[in-house]
């Protein structure tokens, strides 16, 4: 999926400021700080993308998830497949997904044979932060 394209499409992003925001990326800034430059929100942006893929997306509070959902995954496989466990609810363990395209992450991402697996879209630095919070923390 093209991501600039996507939001350009469904009008978060007006089509003469994408080259601007893709330069402002290519220099390593924050994705929700180019994209508030340029009047979008990153809960704005995390919607119209998971839309696109029919998953539910948020924006992470702090603390970002809760500790015992990292009893389900470790987090190697975390960071290598570009997830992160985001919560147990119900009897389901949530799963949030940087690249919902990328299909061996959907195949790894359940650890835990006792629980469903519900799968929602995160943007790549609320990812790392949460993996951060980790590491710190144990």
């Amino acid at each position: 999926m093209n991501f600039f394209g996507l939001l350009v499409d469904k009008g978060v992003l007006p089509a003469g400021d994408r080259s601007a925001v893709e330069a402002e990326l290519a220099k390593g800034r924050p994705l929700a700080d180019v994209l508030a430059e340029h009047g979008v929100s990153l809960a704005e942006t995390l919607a119209e993308v998971g839309g696109a893929y029919g998953i539910p997306s948020r924006v992470l509070g702090d603390p970002p998830v809760a500790q015992e959902a990292f009893s389900y995954i470790p987090i190697d496989s975390a960071r290598h497949y570009g997830f992160v466990p985001l919560a147990v609810a119900e009897g389901v363990l949530e799963v949030g997904i940087t690249d919902p395209d990328n299909i061996e992450a959907l195949d790894a991402r359940i650890a835990a044979p006792n629980l469903g697996c519900a799968t929602g879209k995160v943007a790549d630095p609320c990812l790392w932060r949460t993996l951060r919070v980790r590491i710190h923390t144990h």
